[in-house]
């Protein structure tokens, strides 16, 4: 137990660090990139080095059952596909600057109904981190999940490496129970909303900020003999101004 409690989780990866919001079907093919690598990391019939870290960008072929079995609108897979075409990621350090896109491409052959992407082989050795990272996870599991569990799990994956997201594995639940626990008394008929915005600050690594507020404003309730659910107006307030979360 003590070995569990002294865990850190370490996110230095140029994927996980993004701030973006990824939706839930980016997610999920962003997740499925990662067991194809971890499949192959797990092979000893090719050439690690050639195919991982080599020259040539990596093609993926699936079918959509692959990634989601009960998923049949190919309209909001290209629309995800889409997304991560626009999306980039950016190193600067001091010894290179590099802008890369997460999908070098994405096409669907209708007659045989599979999907084909591209990853850059720039972006590879990244995907690769993260794949190694699964270690106490199953892939299979995580694509199940909503969005906001997936972030975790992807938070959770990196222990193994040292990074600039630091934060005890113990202290990462607690937080993410004790924000659940205080959204639900600040809206009880608005969950919907409260799922939203835990996913939001999980995204842009803002629990831990966020959470410290709630604290303050449940000491302000108590000192001044007021319902916490009175405070939801200020809540939503804050959410919005000082942490960029909009529920439209």
């Amino acid at each position: 137990m003590s070995e569990i409690k002294s865990l850190i989780l370490n996110q230095p990866n140029v994927i996980t660090q993004a701030r973006y919001i990824f939706s839930d079907s980016e997610m999920k093919v962003l997740l499925f990139i990662i067991k194809c690598i971890q499949g192959l990391l797990n092979r000893e019939d090719f050439e690690h080095n050639k195919v991982l870290y080599g020259e040539a960008d990596y093609k993926i072929f699936f079918q959509l059952s692959e990634i989601d079995e009960k998923e049949t609108n190919l309209t909001r897979f290209k629309k995800a596909i889409k997304d991560l075409r626009k999306r980039d990621f950016e190193i600067n350090d001091a010894k290179r600057w590099l802008n890369v896109g997460f999908v070098n491409y994405g096409e669907y052959n209708y007659d045989l109904k599979k999907w084909e992407i591209q990853i850059s082989h720039k972006l590879m050795p990244f995907m690769v981190s993260m794949a190694k990272g699964y270690t106490r996870f199953q892939l299979n599991t995580i694509l199940r999940l909503n969005t906001s569990s997936q972030r975790l799990f992807m938070m959770f994956s990196q222990f193994n490496e040292t990074g600039i997201f630091k934060i005890k594995a113990d202290e990462l639940r607690e937080t993410l129970r004790y924000c659940t626990q205080i959204l639900q008394v600040l809206f009880p008929d608005h969950q919907a909303f409260a799922n939203k915005l835990i996913g939001h600050l999980v995204g842009k690594m803002q629990l831990k900020p966020f959470s410290d507020r709630l604290e303050r404003i449940e000491d302000q309730s108590q000192a001044e003999g007021k319902p916490l659910a009175s405070y939801a107006p200020l809540v939503r307030h804050i959410a919005k101004s000082d942490f960029e979360f909009n529920n439209s």
